[in-house]
């Protein structure tokens, strides 16, 4: 939390432009789902900034909306033994609704981690385990880590030629780019 505020909080201005995650918020419509596994809400900041209405998983997202899904918890999530919400994505460390604990809304790293393993994680994802991806956008640096998706829709490649580093890239699956050409 104290490094997010360092790097991203402008004493007197506020949140700083957040410029790539910005553009790629600005490229997502209403009805994506959007996979982020980070604990900050540096992206949920920057969809604010792009104007993109979001809700988060479990929720069921209006049809304006971007549907957010953090399964590994987040800053400004807030949980007790048996429920859990998430705050604005600008307050850290969210006020503790009355009744709740000061839980951490983090979902602690596990050993051949199972979400599963953790009944928050499942809350979260049971509504989208059936989403197959059309299209998947990432930081370059990342766009090496994974050869193919699990349903083998989707391949990224070693080496995306052209790429600058620090940019988003785009990786489309056959299906989706064959129906955009109709």
């Amino acid at each position: 939390m104290f490094l997010m505020l360092q790097c991203f909080y402008e004493n007197g201005n506020g949140w700083k432009n957040l410029a790539l995650s910005k553009s790629v918020a600005e490229s997502l419509m209403p009805g994506d789902l959007v996979l982020n596994l980070n604990y900050d809400t540096v992206f949920e900041l920057a969809l604010l900034q792009a104007n993109r209405p979001f809700a988060y998983s479990p929720n069921v997202p209006s049809t304006d909306q971007v549907l957010v899904c953090k399964p590994h918890g987040s800053l400004n999530m807030v949980s007790t033994a048996d429920r859990f919400k998430f705050g604005q994505p600008e307050w850290l460390g969210t006020p503790q609704p009355r009744g709740f604990q000061s839980y951490s809304g983090l979902i602690p790293p596990r050993l051949n981690k199972s979400y599963s393993q953790h009944w928050i994680a499942q809350m979260i994802l049971t509504p989208v385990a059936e989403r197959q991806p059309e299209r998947i956008t990432m930081p370059h640096s990342m766009s090496g880590i994974s050869r193919q998706s699990p349903s083998g829709s989707v391949t990224v490649p070693d080496h995306v030629p052209g790429a600058l580093p620090n940019k988003a890239i785009e990786l489309t699956a056959p299906r989706a780019a064959a129906h955009s050409q109709r």
